[in-house]
C-alpha cells in the first residue's frame, strides 16, 4: 500500500484497478512486440533460404542492416513494454509480500531480451551460411 500512496504522492490518482489494468496493457504490448520481431525474423530467415546466395553483397548488407535495425527496435520495445507491465504490477504488492517467483518474473524480462538478441545473431549466420552455399 505504501507505493500506492507513493503514487499519490507524486501526482498520479491511480486507483489499484487501473495499475493493474496499465500493467496487463503493458506486458499485452511487450507480447505483440514479440510477435513482431517473430515476424520479422522469421521474414529474413526465409530470404535467406530462397535467395541468399543469389543476392548480390549490396543487397545482402541492406537486407541485413534493415532487419538488425527492426528487430533491435522490436527488443528494445519488448524489453520496455514488459519491464514497465511487470512494474506496475509490482506497485500493487506491499513491499513485505515480495517472493521469489514475482523476482523470477521480473528476471524473466532480461531472458526473453537475451533469446531476441541471439535470435538475431543465429539469422545473420544463417544468411551467412546461406550464402557460402553452392546452388
Amino acid at each position: 500500500m505504501q507505493s500506492i500512496m507513493l503514487l499519490y504522492a507524486i501526482g498520479y490518482d491511480m486507483t489499484l484497478a487501473e495499475l493493474v489494468e496499465n500493467g496487463f496493457i503493458a506486458i499485452d504490448t511487450g507480447l505483440l512486440s514479440i510477435s513482431v520481431y517473430l515476424t520479422i525474423v522469421s521474414g529474413y530467415l526465409i530470404v535467406a533460404y530462397m535467395a541468399g546466395n543469389k543476392l548480390s553483397r549490396f543487397q545482402v548488407y541492406s537486407i541485413s542492416f534493415l532487419f538488425v535495425s527492426f528487430s533491435l527496435i522490436m527488443t528494445l520495445s519488448t524489453f520496455a513494454a514488459l519491464r514497465n507491465g511487470m512494474q506496475l504490477l509490482a506497485l500493487t504488492r506491499p513491499a513485505e509480500e515480495v517472493d521469489l517467483v514475482s523476482e523470477l518474473l521480473e528476471f524473466s524480462v532480461y531472458g526473453v531480451a537475451l533469446l531476441e538478441l541471439v535470435g538475431v545473431f543465429l539469422a545473420l549466420k544463417f544468411m551467412s551460411d546461406e550464402r557460402g552455399r553452392s546452388t
